[in-house]
Formats: structure tokens, sequence, C-alpha cells
């Protein structure tokens, strides 16, 4: 995983009760170590992932092993119009 660049999942920020402990550290060390300094930082983010790289492993073992929330077919009017974007 050195050469590979960190990236947030697709569950980002979403938290299962289940796994809270390991996601407030990861939230937290993240905020920390990705804060922006005044003068601003291109790589502020990705030096925060870096540095809490170790939680970020943890948060994402856990809200993997969290089954998918079940599908539900809602209304017509409620549905996203073909080709539409999320």
């Amino acid at each position: 995983m050195a050469n590979e660049e960190l990236r947030l999942a697709d569950h980002f920020p979403l938290v299962h009760k289940s796994c809270k402990k390991p996601a407030s550290r990861f939230f937290e060390c993240f905020s920390e170590k990705a804060d922006q300094p005044p003068e601003g930082d291109a790589a502020a983010a990705r030096k925060g992932l870096a540095a809490c790289a170790g939680l970020m492993a943890d948060y994402d073992k856990c809200m993997s092993k969290v089954p998918a929330r079940p599908l539900i077919r809602v209304q017509e009017e409620y549905r996203l119009a073909p080709g539409a974007k999320r």
C-alpha cells in the first residue's frame, strides 16, 4: 500500500452505530491533521489521511462488516429521472 494513493471509502462519512468508536477516532484524527493552515496547503488532506491511515483502516474494516441497507422501492415521483446524477 506504500505506492497506492490513500482515498476515502465510498461509505465516508457514514457511521453505523456499531462503528462509533473507530469512526470517531478516525474523524478526530483527520480533522486535526488535515486542518488547513492560514497560508493554505493543497496537500493538507493527503497529509491528514497519511497521518491517520491506521485509524482509517480500522474505520473501513468496521464499516465493511456492516450489512448494506436494504433497497426500498419508492413512489414514482421520488425516483431519479433517467440519466440524472445523484
